[in-house]
């Protein structure tokens, strides 16, 4: 896959959702990474889970924090679904180039409070892309094709 072909694909979904992505270096790293390396599915599957992570996200900040079974099992899930997402990119990422998978190491899987808030906005732009492939499902077949030939 060429560098123009990821770039008029976030240009595409920076003008129809109506959003910048922030990160479209590390978009830009983990669409080619999974190209080039058959991970497809792992991919779509990472969408997914950022998309639903967002979700659960958003449905906690509305909420009244306090300690009872649903809460807890909101927390339960939010959490177990953001190391899925975690480890999604860790199975993509680690296909990459070195520089790639130390900036991917260094920012997102380190475990610390700062890596986690990079995650999490990595998360919302990962289910902006969801939002376009949902609307677009021929726009991730097409570079999945393009590239197979």
């Amino acid at each position: 896959m060429n560098l123009s072909d990821i770039t008029e694909l976030i240009e595409n979904i920076n003008n129809d959702t109506g959003q910048k992505l922030r990160y479209q270096y590390e978009l830009s790293v983990l669409i080619n990474t999974s190209l080039n390396n058959s991970l497809h599915e792992e991919f779509k599957e990472l969408l997914f889970s950022a998309k639903y992570v967002k979700g659960l996200k958003k449905v906690l900040a509305d909420r009244t924090i306090n300690r009872d079974k649903y809460m807890e099992n909101m927390f339960e899930e939010f959490n177990l679904n953001l190391q899925k997402v975690i480890e999604m990119m860790k199975l993509i990422v680690e296909k990459a180039d070195n520089v790639d998978r130390k900036n991917f190491n260094d920012k997102y899987f380190s475990l610390d409070h700062q890596s986690i808030v990079n995650s999490l906005e990595l998360i919302e732009d990962l289910s902006i892309c969801k939002q376009y492939f949902n609307n677009h499902p021929d726009a991730i077949s097409g570079l999945y094709f393009r590239h197979s030939k």
